[in-house]
């Protein structure tokens, strides 16, 4: 009886506020347009890219609590995935750096936006890295259960363009591809890495679902925000202050 009440509790307690998403479509080449979620006011917003095969109803919860922490909050369908149009084959992963590009694009042009920060899951933090690059307004990156080439895109290719800005990563310890991308990208990345290993052999949004990942990237991304607001010019090295908890890989 206490476990049923506890989870009627939390259920109403994230209820209002995974309901207040508005969906909305952003135009991409092609006549595409790409189904998406908007949620939140805050001045920081969050891109959420989801790995192939998946979609953006797996982020739902997730982008939920990081409404609830004060962020705006943008999901995507990539092309052929979800609700967006079209079939997932070579040439429309061809395209798909161009379409988050587009949806960075739409997401910072919401009026109180005042800076960005891309979320993806495998290819899905590939492409969100790669079409960052040259945004000045994205301050950092998060990269759950990376791998280093996936549909033609190279993580660490979409490195060469990120310029030094924070990225925070979550990989299983129970996964063997995981772990070999993470120690590629902290390793190319240098200090703007930050690494966390989750026990666990889950990837994507189950990874970051446990109250000590969501609490980490949670508190990772205010203090990121925070010493971007006061420093908005900030150079790669810049955010050697900003640490995580967590176990980094190969200690």
């Amino acid at each position: 009886m206490r476990e049923l009440i506890a989870l009627c509790l939390v259920w109403i307690a994230l209820w209002p506020v995974a309901a207040s998403a508005k969906p909305v479509t952003i135009p991409v080449s092609g006549g595409v347009r790409l189904s998406a979620d908007l949620d939140g006011t805050g001045e920081t917003a969050v891109l959420i890219v989801h790995d192939g095969g998946g979609d953006r109803s797996a982020w739902a919860d997730f982008g939920a609590q990081l409404v609830k922490a004060g962020h705006r909050v943008l999901r995507i369908d990539l092309r052929g995935h979800g609700q967006t149009a079209g079939p997932a084959d070579d040439a429309a992963w061809a395209k798909a750096p161009a379409d988050v590009d587009a949806a960075i694009a739409w997401m910072m042009r919401q009026s109180g936006v005042t800076r960005g920060v891309v979320l993806g899951a495998g290819v899905g933090a590939t492409l969100a890295l790669t079409a960052a690059g040259d945004v000045p307004g994205v301050i950092a990156g998060v990269i759950v259960s990376p791998t280093i080439s996936a549909h033609g895109h190279s993580i660490t290719t979409a490195l060469d363009g990120w310029g030094g800005r924070p990225l925070l990563l979550f990989a299983a310890t129970g996964d063997a591809v995981g772990t070999r991308a993470a120690q590629a990208i902290a390793k190319k990345a240098g200090d703007a890495a930050r690494t966390v290993a989750v026990a666990a052999t889950d990837r994507g949004p189950r990874l970051v679902s446990g109250p000590d990942a969501r609490a980490t990237l949670i508190d990772w991304l205010a203090s990121t925000s925070a010493a971007a607001a006061t420093s908005p010019t900030l150079k790669a090295g810049d955010f050697s202050e900003t640490e995580t908890t967590g176990t980094p890989f190969g200690k």
